[in-house]
Formats: structure tokens, sequence, C-alpha cells
């Protein structure tokens, strides 16, 4: 069905996934009145060591350190709830790369009147 949205008790799902180059990647789903994001899982690849950050707005409330001599460079952390501030970006960062990586970020979106 075209233009569908499955919904689950209010909750959209929603991603965002970017890729990136020799300078890291982050991924934003955009701050909007009246909507409040809850952060479900981050996942992609990288290869360098780097630092992985999920953000409310501008603060960092969740971080993880990425070695890719253990990992591999993959990385996924799903099953999260990490509920954003209402009207405020949820980011996910991934700091560093040499040449090639990918960030996606995925999240419930809670929509309410404003």
């Amino acid at each position: 069905m075209s233009g569908f949205v499955s919904t689950l008790n209010g909750l959209e799902p929603v991603y965002d996934y970017t890729a990136g180059t020799d300078s890291g990647a982050t991924a934003t789903l955009a701050a909007t009145a009246g909507v409040t994001y809850f952060v479900t899982g981050i996942y992609g690849f990288g290869d360098a060591d780097s630092a992985l950050t999920i953000k409310d707005g501008s603060t960092a409330i969740a971080e993880w350190a990425i070695d890719v001599s253990v990992d591999g460079g993959n990385f996924s952390y799903t099953g999260l709830w990490l509920p954003i501030t209402p009207a405020a970006a949820a980011t996910g960062v991934l700091t560093a790369s040499s040449a090639n990586c990918a960030i996606t970020i995925q999240a419930a979106r809670l929509s309410y009147a404003t």
C-alpha cells in the first residue's frame, strides 16, 4: 500500500542513514516542534578506531568506543530506548574514518499537538 506508515501506539518508526568518507559520519533525525524521539538503535561500519555517540540535541547521552581490530569495523547497538528532549534532534556521530564509513540511527517518533 503506497504511502502507508505503520505505527504502534502512536509511535512511528523512523531512521536516518549517512555514508561518510575520511572524516566520519553523522546521521540526524531533525528537531521538529511537536515531536519526541526515542532512539531504538544505531548501527553501521567504519574503517578506523572511532568514538560512536548518540546525542540529545548537543548533549551526548550514550557513547561507545569502536575498535576495528576487535569489532572488524562493524557495530550494532539495538534494543535501546533512549528518550530525546521534546523538539530536539537525535543524532548519531561516528567521529573518525580513514576512507569509508556509514551510520544509521533509528528511533520511534511520537508526534503530539503543540
